[in-house]
């Protein structure tokens, strides 16, 4: 049986900038765009075998994982990760 691997980064194919406003005042932040992928913590590649320098990073306090609606997971990395769930 294989053990999934433990999703402590979460990357994607790229990233666009949203703009709103909060409590009065124009705040800009990054959200990903294309696929999302997960990424072992000390890996060099996603775990489908991307390489991290095509792919942008972002925070798991923001954007974990497990969060992301499944349509937008990479297929093979979430299959790897064991199609974790918030």
């Amino acid at each position: 049986m294989r053990t999934p691997q433990p999703v402590v980064r979460t990357f994607a194919e790229g990233e666009e900038t949203v703009r709103s406003w909060e409590r009065l005042r124009r705040v800009e932040y990054r959200v990903p765009v294309g696929r999302v992928h997960a990424v072992d913590l000390e890996a060099e590649a996603a775990l489908c075998g991307a390489p991290l320098d095509t792919l942008q990073e972002f925070g798991r306090s923001r954007y974990p994982f497990e969060a992301v609606p499944t349509e937008e997971r990479c297929a093979v990395c979430d299959e790897k990760a064991g199609n974790p769930i918030v």
